[in-house]
């Protein structure tokens, strides 16, 4: 028992504990002032899809796949310093009407939008006055989801 508290004790010990937290403490702060970085400016986009719209879910599935080229691999994270982009598509119920939304970073605003006019002509498209959460306080009931795949991500979405 003695031989443990001269172990626990020892400053050795105490050093290497304490370096290892600084550094761990260090790597947090630098993904937080990454994802700092991701959030100082962004867009949130409203879409109006008109209600004749004729196309098929082909043309989502093709949407998403040109969307997917924004992906990075391992290399160009670490040559960005590790920051990925990410998109949100976000369909909301505002006083009964269906609204679609995209929020971005802004330096991918012109890439996604030739992308939605290259499989939807007919959508317009223009920035958000306010964010629609603006105003979730005075609303008793907000529903949120996140969807996620169940098999594994390098199989197809579509199974034949």
């Amino acid at each position: 028992m003695m031989a443990f508290f001269s172990i626990l004790f020892n400053p050795f010990v105490w050093l290497t504990i304490v370096a290892i937290l600084a550094f761990l403490t260090w790597q947090n702060y630098k993904k937080i002032d990454k994802l700092n970085v991701m959030n100082t400016d962004s867009v949130l986009l409203a879409l109006e899809i008109p209600k004749t719209n004729d196309k098929s879910e082909l043309a989502a599935e093709q949407l998403l796949a040109s969307l997917h080229g924004i992906l990075r691999d391992s290399t160009e994270l670490k040559n960005n310093n590790g920051v990925q982009e990410h998109l949100s598509f976000e369909i909301v119920s505002v006083n009964g009407a269906i609204r679609f939304y995209v929020w971005m970073p802004r330096t991918l605003q012109s890439f996604v939008e030739g992308q939605i006019y290259s499989q939807y002509p007919t959508v317009q498209i223009y920035e958000a006055k306010e964010d629609y959460t603006a105003n979730s306080e005075n609303k008793h009931v907000i529903y949120s989801t996140e969807i996620d795949l169940i098999e594994n991500e390098a199989l197809p979405i579509k199974n034949f």
